[in-house]
């Protein structure tokens, strides 16, 4: 009784019943949606926890934005990218220096 009771749990929660018989089709069945519920249900978690702990990382993490140093009011010539270097190496380490211009004069003119 032992196997046929192994048999009968097996078979169904692994979908090979016999589907002869109606209890065995409605146990079937009803393993079938249990299995499915429990693995969605699994998955929306998952999600869930996977969306918490990346709002986390996201608020406690340090970006480059975050050191970052807007300039304005620089002469539209002489400046160079190592002579702005040069001027804020005095507070520390320097990782890079990006120079934007106002071309909005040259952008009249062309269109």
């Amino acid at each position: 009784t032992t196997e046929i009771l192994s048999f009968f749990t097996f078979s169904t929660m692994l979908g090979n019943a016999s589907l002869e018989q109606p209890w065995v089709a409605r146990a079937h069945l009803i393993s079938e949606v249990f299995l499915s519920t429990t693995f969605c249900v699994y998955v929306y978690w998952i999600w869930r926890h996977n969306a918490h702990v990346l709002a986390h990382m996201d608020a406690t993490r340090w970006r480059a934005s975050d050191f970052a140093v807007s300039v304005d009011g620089l002469p539209a010539k002489g400046v160079t990218v190592k002579a702005v270097s040069e001027h804020f190496s005095f507070f520390g380490k320097v990782a890079s220096v990006a120079l934007s211009r106002d071309n909005s004069e040259v952008l009249s003119v062309l269109l």
